[in-house]
């Protein structure tokens, strides 16, 4: 038996994936009742971006793997800005950036004279106020970039 498009719940508890389900003997109206809350991953609402530890590789590159991950994206070399900001309100956070250029010049004289595609002896620092976790550390035109990102304080965007 496949299990690809299954939700299992073992001895009442919620599923793995955060799904809740609640069983009923109907008040003596109807038969047994199932009452499924669905998880926001099969509830058709977007995918919480929260904060992980940051593993980046050998070149200092690392993007969360929650991210502008969608598949439609995949081929685009950018994002068009009001599909972007739809992006973050949708998950509730904010972003900002951080430029190699402006946060380390010596780091970026270095990065620029090289040539070499490798930022991992930059540390970006963070936003000033709280909450601020990374996003991204990707390449542009202008140098290396980190994207950081926190929730936003109200629950809109």
């Amino acid at each position: 038996m496949s299990t690809e498009n299954t939700i299992a719940f073992v001895n009442g508890e919620p599923a793995a994936c955060g799904c809740k389900i609640r069983l009923s003997n109907g008040g003596g109206e109807y038969s047994d009742v199932t009452y499924l809350t669905l998880c926001l991953l099969h509830s058709g609402h977007p995918a919480q971006i929260e904060p992980m530890d940051v593993v980046r590789d050998a070149e200092g590159w690392w993007c969360h793997p929650h991210y502008l991950g969608e598949p439609e994206w995949e081929d685009m070399e950018y994002i068009p800005l009001d599909k972007y900001k739809a992006y973050i309100a949708a998950r509730g956070i904010e972003t900002t950036f951080t430029t190699m250029e402006g946060d380390n010049d010596e780091e970026f004289e270095r990065y620029c004279e090289t040539g070499d595609a490798d930022c991992s002896r930059w540390t970006p620092t963070p936003p000033a106020g709280d909450g601020w976790f990374m996003l991204s550390i990707h390449d542009t035109e202008d140098g290396p970039v980190c994207v950081w990102g926190r929730k936003v304080q109200g629950g809109a965007a």
